[in-house]
C-alpha cells in the first residue's frame, strides 16, 4: 500500500524516502533505543543531501505554519546557551547530545514536502507505531513467559520485568499515545473502519489497558484514565453521543476496579505510595518507595532553584548539582542511582532558569488550548500525556522520552487540521506556503 502511494503521489523518490523513514521511526520506537538512533540517522542524512534543501529552508521564511513548527526547536537553543556558564562541559555536550532531536524533528518537518501529510497517508504512522506496540509487547510477553516457568513468581509479569527495553513509565506513556491512535479512530470515524475493525481496535485498547496495569506505573496508569476520560467527556460534549459516552464512564470505573483486585503486584504500589505520601511524619531519607523518594528529589530541586532562578545551574552541572544537595541532605537511594529531578518542568527549570521553563510549560499549553479550540482529539491527548508524564519523569533526559515528544509533537502539530472535528482543511498548506 505504501509503495503504491509513492508511486501514485510522489514525484521525488526521496520524498517517499522520507514518509518511509518515519514509518519504520515509529514501529522501533516501542522496540528499542539502539534502532531508533539509527532510523533518525538515516532520516538527517536523507534530509541533508536533498538537493531540494535550500529551497525548503526558505520556505519556512513564508509559512507562518511551518514558522511556528521551527519554534519547538527554540528550547534546544537555550539548552546551548545553557552549557557556557556550565563548569561539567562533557556532560553538558552529552546532554545536548541526548536532546537533539528538539531540533532535528521541527527543523525537518518545517521544512519536508507537504504532500506527505496528505490523503490517508497520514494514518500510516499511527499504524505503524501501534504496530511497534504490539510487537514489542509480544516480545515482552515471551520472555516474561520464560522467566515465570523458571521462577514460577508471578511478579515476571509486573513493572521492570514486563518492559525490558524501557523504563515502565515511557513504555506505558508509548501505549497511552496508542491507545489515543485507536479511540480517535472509533470516535472521530476520519477513516471508514468495518465492523471486524471496529473489533479489533476495541480488543487492541482492551489489551494495551491490561499491559498498562501490568507495567504497574503509578503515572502510566494515570494517564491511561485521563485518556479514557477525556475521550469519554469527548464523546458526550461534542459528539451528543449519550448513550455510547454513558455505557464507557460505567466500562472503564468497572475495569479499574477489577483490574486492582485482579492485579494485586500494581494494586500494592498504589498502596505503598499512599502510605508514603500521607504518613504524618516526615519522609524518611533512606526510603525506597518510589513517591516518597521522588518528593524528596523535588524538595532538593527546588531548593536549588531558589538560588538560581533566573539561569538555573546550566546545562551541564544539573547533574552535579543534584548529587551535591543529595549528598547534603543524605537522600541515600538518590545518591546511589544518580537520580534526575524525576519532573521535566523542575529539571528544565534547574538547567536553564525561569526562562526555559516558561518555555517548555507554553510548548503544553497553548498548543492545548488550540487543540481544545479546534476540537482537536488526538493532539490533545497527545499533549495530556506528555504534559501529565512530565510531572513525574524527566522525560526529555532520556532518548525514549525525548525522540517521543520531539517527533510526535512536531507530527501531530504539521497535519493538526486534519484532525479538527469539522475540518477537511489541508495541512502545512496556507495562503502563503509555498512548497
Amino acid at each position: 500500500m505504501l509503495l503504491t502511494a509513492c508511486r501514485s503521489k510522489f514525484t521525488n523518490v526521496r520524498d517517499c524516502l522520507t514518509l518511509s523513514l518515519f514509518l519504520i521511526l515509529a514501529f522501533v520506537m516501542p522496540l528499542h533505543d539502539r534502532l531508533v538512533v539509527f532510523v533518525i540517522a538515516m532520516i538527517l542524512i536523507n534530509w541533508l543531501i536533498d538537493k531540494r534543501l535550500p529551497k525548503k529552508i526558505k520556505n519556512i521564511f513564508q509559512s507562518p505554519v511551518r514558522r511556528l513548527l521551527l519554534s519547538f526547536s527554540f528550547i534546544y537553543l537555550l539548552y546551548w546557551i545553557g552549557l557556557f556558564y556550565s563548569d561539567n562541559r562533557d556532560y553538558g555536550f552529552f546532554d545536548l547530545e541526548v536532546k537533539m532531536s528538539l531540533l532535528i524533528f521541527p527543523l525537518i518537518f518545517a521544512t519536508i514536502d507537504d504532500r506527505i501529510f496528505k490523503d490517508k497517508k497520514i494514518f500510516f504512522l499511527f499504524y505503524s507505531f501501534i504496530a511497534g506496540c504490539i510487537v514489542s509487547t509480544f516480545i515482552f510477553l515471551f520472555y516474561s513467559t520464560i522467566s515465570f516457568l523458571e521462577s514460577n513468581a508471578l511478579s515476571a509479569f509486573y513493572y521492570k520485568n514486563l518492559s525490558l527495553s524501557h523504563h515502565p513509565s515511557y513504555f506505558s506513556m508509548y501505549l497511552n499515545l496508542s491507545i489515543a491512535f485507536l479511540l480517535f479512530f472509533l470516535i472521530e470515524k476520519k477513516i471508514q473502519l468495518s465492523g471486524w475493525l471496529k473489533v479489533t481496535a476495541g480488543i487492541l485498547i482492551l489489551y494495551f489497558f491490561i499491559i498498562i496495569i501490568l507495567l504497574s506505573s503509578k503515572a502510566g496508569i494515570l494517564s491511561l484514565l485521563m485518556v479514557l476520560f477525556i475521550s469519554t467527556g469527548y464523546l458526550l460534549v461534542f459528539k451528543k453521543r449519550y448513550l455510547a459516552g454513558a455505557v464507557l464512564i460505567v466500562l472503564i470505573t468497572a475495569s479499574f476496579i477489577g483490574s486492582f483486585y485482579i492485579f494485586t503486584n500494581t494494586t500494592n504500589r498504589f498502596l505503598e505510595a499512599k502510605e508514603s505520601v500521607v504518613s504524618e511524619g516526615a519522609i524518611e531519607n533512606d526510603t525506597k518507595e518510589s513517591s516518597g523518594e521522588r518528593i524528596l528529589v523535588w524538595k532538593s530541586t527546588i531548593d536549588i532553584i531558589r538560588h538560581n532562578f533566573l539561569f538555573g545551574v546550566g546545562t551541564g552541572d544539573v547533574k552535579d548539582q543534584l548529587l551535591k544537595k543529595y549528598k547534603e541532605e543524605n537522600i541515600v537511594l538518590a545518591m546511589k542511582l544518580k537520580l534526575n529531578a524525576h519532573n521535566q518542568y523542575l529539571q528544565t527549570f534547574l538547567s536553564i532558569g525561569v526562562i526555559g521553563f516558561w518555555v517548555l510549560a507554553l510548548y503544553i499549553l497553548l498548543p492545548m488550548i488550540n487543540a481544545m479550540k479546534n476540537r482537536n482529539l488526538l493532539y490533545f491527548l497527545f499533549l495530556a500525556i506528555i504534559g501529565f508524564n512530565f510531572l513525574f519523569e524527566s522525560m526529555l533526559e532520556r532518548q525514549a522520552g525525548v525522540v517521543f515528544y520531539a517527533f510526535f509533537n512536531a507530527y501531530l502539530f504539521a497535519v493538526k487540521k486534519e484532525f479538527r472535528s469539522s475540518s477537511s482543511a489541508p495541512v502545512l498548506n496556507d495562503e502563503t506556503s509555498k512548497t
